[in-house]
């Protein structure tokens, strides 16, 4: 193999190994964040994603990169069909900065502000609005203590 052609295949490899590294750490705070999973069972499948992404590095240096490239793509086409069946949920605890911006648009909108609707879904916003939870928020020392319990 000619020197130039090594150089050029050695920062090919690098380049693979570091979109392949970026993916799997994107998968596995993906995962973290939203696998509807005991932690256990969480940590356990981030765990072999982790596992997978070592293997698919080892094999970018092998003889036969392709065999990486083709494992990073069924990882990010699987992590990609899983994101997409997700559904937004507004059930997340907020910080009461957001219940004071859902306050003042309520405000401004019983007043009668804007005047004239600028979306033709209008009604529907304003019926998502009307069904926000507007009592106040846990505070920080609550959650800490509801996810990794009461510290002695």
């Amino acid at each position: 193999m000619r020197p130039v052609r090594k150089v050029i295949d050695l920062l090919l490899r690098s380049l693979l190994t570091l979109i392949g590294t970026v993916l799997i750490a994107w998968g596995a705070l993906a995962l973290s964040y939203r696998l509807p999973l005991p932690l256990w069972a969480c940590n356990a499948v981030i765990f072999v994603w982790c596992l997978c992404g070592i293997g698919f590095a080892v094999l970018t240096w092998s003889t036969r990169p392709w065999r990486a490239v083709l494992g990073y793509a069924v990882l990010l086409a699987t992590i990609g069909v899983w994101w997409g069946t997700l559904t937004p949920s507004n059930e997340r605890i907020w910080a009461d900065d957001v219940a004071q911006i859902q306050q003042t648009v309520s405000a401004l909108l019983q007043l009668g502000l804007p005047a004239q609707q600028r979306s033709r879904r209008a009604d529907f916003y304003l019926a998502r609005l009307a069904e926000l939870d507007a009592e106040p928020q846990i505070d920080p020392a609550t959650v800490r203590d509801l996810y990794q319990g009461e510290r002695s």
